[in-house]
């Protein structure tokens, strides 16, 4: 079973150190925070004081922290609605985090960059909400402290703004842990994103792997343990010299590609600055940026280069530029490993990036494969496993890119496979007089209701067609739960589902006794669990035991099913496909699986040392193993189409002809 992902706190790490491209530091400052406060000495309320009055004139962006947790004030799902929820969640660099405050009469007011709404308390409920600026007291605060740990009191309320188990709470009690906020200019968070002691993070995430991780037994066996050693000993000595983010990164991705798992995930944070305040100065975005790592080389170097290196340069070097886009780059060979290429900019916008900027990050795998890192507008890193290179035009999740120069004849016209297509949103519509389309992009937690009522909704029609047709193409999975309404419709006989087992540790503990108290600590199931853990550490006990799922009746209709698969399906969208393969009513049209559900219920570590990172792991192991492992054999359709294919309209063929 695929469970929604917890967030712990594991352990608060300040190493953040002061690296190349931060010499623009104080003109970042002045124009987003105006003036630096020293918060040594004095009265630390008149620092804040004039801290608030220094960024209130300058309508300067900030981002409120908690002491207690280190998480942000959050609007929930980036809302644009009256009285949508503020809530508290991990920094992940997001508009729906960015805040400003205007300063009204002897109190503040705190806007959101996002939606423009400002911070209220919900008269009918005392929630902490947004609404539309109107000036009364329940939209105004009294903010007092110090700048790096204030308290923040609603005019109406006269009480405070205090975190507590993970939720936001109002509370006059002086001594309420969770009222101290942190008010953390952009300035501050860039240098958290640029900068970090990749030796402690290297460390935090290998522990976290080899501890808690419930895949690492299975991964490191007898037969690997001489190369993930080797893995580890080339990792911890390129962190122990690295302290830029972006290098950092790649190091510990290339550590976690060990394990080939889509349920390890590791990801960057990234500031939008730009894209939030009001006046956009390009001589201060490229300052911004200047750290970038570079290698300064002109377009006439590099047509000289290759010219003179035809018979001995990869084919992959070349000077390729981006479709559709402006960016246009040469893509050079390592000179000190034949497998390592740079991606450097020849030619772009000449504000977000520069010539000489690095902007991909390419390296051969050992089955001639290529991974690649990739940087974004605004230079945060993404991590790719397996691009697709075809001739001469390569593939990456934004888009592609050609090569211009040197063309390759024999591969010019061949042929490019068309884009694949994914589920669309969540509708159900009718294809013919006897054929439904069902089209189920996600099953995040989210979408459960989404989901519930598109099917209740639809009752009648379901019934009454003979052919179904569900597309879950592109859907990352999220929770099991979120496709239970579906079930009944595909049912012929009881459906089996095999149990999994947690790897018991001090982290993993910590992580669910955390999710039992965002549940109120009335959860006996969960309780069993954390109880069985702390019996048995060390060690894999009971999580779920599975068992036999049975309705009362067949369904006349839908009579015929075919579900569209491709391999961007994953997790609980595969748990959903092994119980549709049981059916008698269904089969599978499109192409393999993603292989992610050996090792699933993945949780959220808070914060890595760094807070330029995120970072995530399967606490649970199914009982499938070693017979069957969905994550090497993948779940295969019954039947296999094509690129070029139109899917749906194969799909309804091919029920129709049997």
């Amino acid at each position: 079973m695929d469970m929604y992902a917890v967030k712990y706190k594991y352990k608060i790490l300040n190493s953040f150190k002061i690296c190349r491209g931060l010499l623009f530091a104080c003109l970042i400052l002045s124009y987003s925070c105006g003036r630096i406060y020293n918060h040594a000495g004095g009265s630390s309320t008149i620092q804040l004081s004039n801290y608030l009055d220094s960024i209130s004139q300058s309508h300067s962006v900030i981002v409120l922290s908690s002491l207690v947790t280190n998480q942000v004030l959050d609007l929930s799902r980036g809302s644009q609605e009256n009285n949508a929820t503020v809530g508290i969640y991990e920094w992940n660099g997001g508009g729906n985090q960015y805040w400003t405050i205007e300063k009204v009469e002897k109190a503040y007011m705190i806007r959101s960059c996002f939606s423009k709404k400002v911070l209220a308390v919900n008269s009918e409920n005392s929630l902490l909400v947004q609404q539309d600026f109107t000036g009364n007291d329940n939209q105004l605060w009294a903010i007092s402290g110090d700048i790096d740990s204030a308290s923040i009191m609603n005019k109406s309320l006269h009480k405070n703004l205090v975190f507590k188990t993970n939720k936001i709470v109002f509370d006059n009690d002086p001594t309420a842990a969770g009222q101290q906020w942190q008010f953390k200019s952009l300035q501050t968070i860039q240098e958290e994103l640029v900068s970090c002691n990749c030796t402690e993070n290297f460390e935090f995430i290998k522990h976290l792997m080899e501890t808690s991780y419930a895949g690492f037994q299975d991964k490191v066996n007898p037969e690997t343990k001489a190369a993930y050693g080797q893995l580890c000993t080339v990792s911890a000595e390129k962190a122990k010299g690295t302290s830029n983010t972006a290098t950092c990164f790649k190091t510990i991705k290339n550590y976690l590609w060990f394990f080939n798992d889509n349920h390890v995930q590791f990801s960057m944070n990234h500031a939008s600055y730009f894209q939030y305040v009001e006046k956009k100065d390009n001589d201060l975005i490229r300052h911004f940026y200047a750290g970038s790592e570079s290698l300064l080389i002109s377009e006439n170097e590099v047509r000289t280069y290759f010219e003179s290196n035809k018979n001995s340069k990869d084919p992959l070097e070349g000077i390729w530029e981006s479709v559709g886009g402006n960016y246009r780059c040469a893509i050079i060979g390592d000179k000190t490993d034949s497998k390592h290429f740079l991606a450097v900019i020849l030619k772009s916008d000449s504000i977000y990036w520069m010539p000489g900027q690095v902007k991909m990050d390419i390296q051969k795998q050992a089955d001639n494969g290529y991974s690649l890192f990739y940087a974004s507008q605004d230079h945060s890193l993404m991590a790719e496993r397996n691009i697709n290179i075809i001739g001469d035009t390569l593939y990456e999740w934004n888009g592609k890119w050609v090569k211009r120069y040197p063309r390759n004849p024999q591969v010019t016209h061949q042929k490019i496979p068309a884009p694949r297509q994914n589920a669309s949103d969540f509708e159900l519509k009718s294809l013919d007089e006897s054929t439904l389309l069902l089209s189920l992009p996600s099953f995040d937690p989210s979408n459960k209701s989404r989901v519930d009522k598109l099917m209740d909704s639809n009752r009648d029609k379901l019934l009454h067609c003979p052919y179904l047709i569900i597309d879950v193409r592109g859907n990352g999975g999220g929770s099991d739960e979120t496709f239970n309404s579906i079930l009944p419709y595909l049912y012929t006989h009881p459906f089996e589902i095999v149990g999994n087992d947690i790897l018991s540790s001090k982290e993993n503990i910590a992580a669910y006794e955390s999710r039992l108290a965002m549940a109120g600590g009335n959860n006996e199931w969960m309780q069993s669990i954390i109880q069985r853990m702390k019996e048995y550490p060390g060690q894999f006990v009971t999580f779920f035991d599975g068992g036999t799922v049975r309705y009362t009746e067949v369904m006349p209709n839908p009579r015929k099913i075919g579900i569209l698969i491709n391999n961007n399906c994953a997790s609980s969208a595969e748990q959903f496909l092994l119980l549709a393969k049981e059916s008698k009513k269904v089969k599978l049209f499109g192409q393999p699986t993603s292989g992610t559900l050996d090792y699933s219920n993945l949780i959220k570590v808070e914060k890595c040392p760094s807070s330029a990172f995120q970072f995530g792991y399967a606490t649970t192991k199914t009982r499938r193993l070693p017979f069957y492992s969905v994550d090497k054999e993948k779940i295969k359709p019954d039947f296999y189409l094509t690129d070029d294919e139109n899917w749906i309209q194969s799909a309804v063929k091919q029920l129709k002809a049997n």
